[in-house]
């Protein structure tokens, strides 16, 4: 009976042994699946968040909810005349001489573009050129802020709907829209090709029309 004991017992030691390696086991596994669990979300996320990032040249980032204000931004800015970052506005009151005196010599000035109805003065570190009328009056204001570079030709018309104003010219895309009663927004993309269908903008104006009218030679002025 004595042997028979030990022999029961050392069967239930074993067994009790078994039963503690499969839970551990188990344990095991289930602390895997978990972990699997977890790097899935984590990568499902990540990729998410690069889906919804695009880096400019200058290596910033700027997410599709940026990109959306920033139109809004520029809209906003339009009803008044004025480009992003710039606090001058298209008008009678806005001289190009004024602004010479407070932002010194151009980088550049183009003279008389008969089609374009003014003079082009550039200034390239504040990103802007001016548009003046034979009077020195500033009829259109242009963009080149590095922010731009994100936005594509089909994020516009996602935010504006479709262009009243669309031609092509110059190996350029031009979509237009109506700002407010006396101003016009115009974006410039390189024209969309095979290899880019979806162009990134290259810079966008504010026009104010009735600064190109010249009543004196019957000049009716630019629409767009």
């Amino acid at each position: 009976m004595s042997v028979f004991k030990k022999k029961a017992s050392k069967w239930a030691v074993a067994a009790l042994l078994i039963t503690v390696l499969l839970t551990g086991c188990s344990d095991i596994k289930g602390q895997e699946n978990t972990s699997k669990s977890i790097d899935n979300s984590a990568s499902g996320s990540t990729q998410t968040q690069k889906e919804n990032v695009s880096q400019n040249s200058s290596g910033s980032t700027s997410t599709k909810s940026d990109q959306k204000e920033l139109l809004s931004d520029i809209m906003e800015s339009a009803k008044e005349g004025k480009v992003i970052n710039c606090d001058i506005a298209a008008n009678e009151t806005a001289n190009i001489w004024d602004i010479e005196e407070k932002w010194g010599k151009a980088d550049k000035t183009e003279e008389w573009i008969p089609e374009a109805k003014g003079c082009y003065t550039t200034y390239s570190k504040s990103n802007i050129v001016f548009g003046s009328n034979k009077g020195g009056a500033i009829f259109e204001i242009r963009s080149f802020d590095s922010q731009l570079k994100n936005i594509s030709l089909s994020m516009v018309k996602d935010a504006f709907g479709k262009p009243e104003y669309a031609v092509k010219t110059n190996n350029q895309q031009i979509v237009g829209y109506t700002a407010d009663t006396d101003y016009k927004l115009l974006f410039v993309f390189p024209e969309p090709s095979k290899s880019n269908k979806d162009p990134k903008l290259d810079h966008y104006c504010v026009l104010y029309p009735k600064g190109t009218v010249n009543i004196m030679s019957g000049d009716k002025g630019r629409e767009w």
